[in-house]
């Protein structure tokens, strides 16, 4: 078993929250002023055959990572596959479509509706968390477990007040720009130019057999940097 030490850095290294316009429309104008976002470097030799849970027990029981102590932890491991902008086509050009393919991509709108205690006004936000809609088809069971979606879902759907943007190419370029932030080093290009992503990305669901997300807003995502050998950490608990 691989032995690693983690060190929380000052600087957690977001450029995206530190850009003075991305910031405030995460951080005020989408409601994710809660959001913690952490940095961590490591140390220790990750193994060719990586174990995610011993890593993330490893990182969870370092002191000052965790408020308490954590004996068990449940998580649902991400994809890292998306590399341009071909995932968002899907949202103007299925037989359902989210937004209008014009410029700016507005997003349809819907009535107003509350589901899982969340109100949505477009079709977009149903696409997230409405499993009964056709809208939720748009995104496969493989493109949600993307990393990006779980970035652009987290943006889209904001804190508890939200001011929700009414198109689709204002949170495009803050989603990608959040991607690149967490994923750091870990971008690599083989011979012929194409370019894969290495980290190592994580769902956080339960710590201690509790559940870690109460509601569709909040999430709490790991990635593993695994070539600058840094953990970043993303998480926002809603209030509901």
């Amino acid at each position: 078993m691989s032995k690693f030490e983690f060190t929380e850095l000052a600087e957690h290294g977001f450029s995206t929250l530190n850009d003075k316009e991305k910031g405030s429309l995460i951080l005020e104008k989408w409601g994710l002023g809660a959001m913690k976002v952490r940095t961590f470097s490591f140390t220790g030799q990750l193994p060719t055959v990586f174990d995610p849970t011993d890593f993330l027990m490893q990182f969870f029981t370092t002191k000052g990572v965790s408020m308490f102590g954590v004996e068990s932890i449940e998580y649902e491991t991400l994809t890292t596959n998306v590399t341009g902008r071909t995932y968002w086509k899907k949202l103007w050009s299925g037989p359902t479509k989210l937004v209008r393919d014009v410029p700016n991509h507005p997003i349809q709108k819907c009535m107003d509706k509350k589901i899982n205690s969340i109100w949505v006004s477009d079709l977009l936000q149903t696409a997230l968390v409405d499993d009964e809609s056709e809208e939720y088809e748009v995104f496969t069971e493989n493109d949600r477990k993307e990393l990006i979606f779980y970035i652009m879902k987290a943006l889209v759907l904001g804190g508890e007040i939200c001011q929700y943007e009414d198109n689709w190419d204002t949170y495009e370029p803050i989603v990608i720009s959040l991607y690149r932030d967490v994923v750091g080093q870990s971008v690599v290009k083989n011979t012929s130019g194409a370019v894969s992503i290495v980290a190592r990305s994580f769902l956080i669901k339960k710590v201690n057999d509790t559940e870690v997300c109460t509601d569709e807003r909040s999430f709490y995502l790991v990635v593993v940097d695994t070539i600058g050998k840094k953990v970043r950490v993303m998480n926002f608990m809603a209030s509901i």
